[in-house]
């Protein structure tokens, strides 16, 4: 399970590595190889112990750069190199041993390795695969999680550096008839999913109403105000005390009103009265 201590370390961190893996240079790909024995278990023995020293090295330089505020950019740095040094262990380690007994584990490591050095794309992929796999559910819902914040965090990145441009929640027009939807980005279609996949996966979790609600909204973003609209209804059916139920039935009534549609319009500030009763 994620503590809050993890999970806020672990975002700040991730944050901080956005703008500054860029220039950490990555650490060279014909790095030594550590010596030994020319049988099979020797090997992964060594591949996996280099990838781990690499992990723990990266660990203790995080902690290292965040013991100030700001981070120390140095720091931070070689806590980059190491995590990519990490990531590429475990990579050659699983490519050869992918069905050891110890894959499940060493994929979520390849994966947090990935996450820290700012890698959001490889690392969702990463945890995708622990959530989603068949051997072992123990990690799961940190898997569920962590896709989650990896999509996020890549979206973050994109928006930052002008690759992607949300539209605005709240246009200001008024349309006067129904709206055409515009295409969702690859990307945002992935977080979308993984707001779902966490929902079906950790029916338990606190967080449904709010992954619910942000999966709804990108469709709400885009103009897909059915599928918006029917997500929406479902945070209100399912989530009636929480506040994104009143925020679900805001944007309904927001879309309504957007395209014009008076019946509609007319409709829901009854069944909003209603609700917060």
């Amino acid at each position: 399970m994620h503590t809050t201590a993890r999970l806020t370390q672990g975002l700040l961190f991730a944050m901080a590595i956005s703008s500054s893996a860029a220039r950490a240079a990555p650490p060279p790909e014909g790095s030594p190889v550590v010596p030994c024995k020319d049988d099979d278990a020797s090997v992964g023995k060594a591949l996996i112990q280099r990838a781990v020293a690499h992990h723990k090295a990266a660990i203790e330089w995080k902690k290292s750069a965040q013991s100030v505020s700001p981070p120390d950019s140095d720091k931070l740095d070689k806590a980059i190199r190491e995590y990519r040094a990490a990531a590429r262990g475990y990579s050659r380690y699983l490519d050869r041993y992918a069905h050891a007994q110890d894959a499940y584990e060493y994929r979520f490591s390849w994966a947090e390795a990935l996450f820290y050095s700012g890698e959001f794309a490889k690392a969702a992929e990463q945890y995708q695969w622990v959530r989603d796999s068949k051997i072992d559910t123990h990690l799961q819902e940190d898997a569920a999680f962590d896709v989650v914040k990896a999509r996020e965090l890549l979206r973050d990145e994109q928006v930052r550096a002008g690759t992607l441009v949300l539209p605005q929640r709240l246009a200001k027009r008024i349309s006067h008839g129904p709206v055409t939807p515009r295409a969702i980005p690859e990307d945002l279609q992935s977080l979308q999913l993984a707001y779902d996949d966490y929902v079906r996966l950790v029916p338990t979790s606190t967080r449904l109403a709010k992954m619910a609600y942000q999966a709804a909204d990108i469709d709400l973003r885009y103009q897909h105000w059915d599928d918006a609209r029917a997500r929406f209804e479902q945070i209100i059916a399912k989530h009636p005390s929480d506040p994104e139920a009143t925020e679900a039935g805001r944007a309904i009534l927001y879309s309504y009103r957007m395209e014009n549609n008076t019946s509609k319009s007319a409709e829901w500030p009854e069944r909003l009265a209603k609700q917060s009763r």
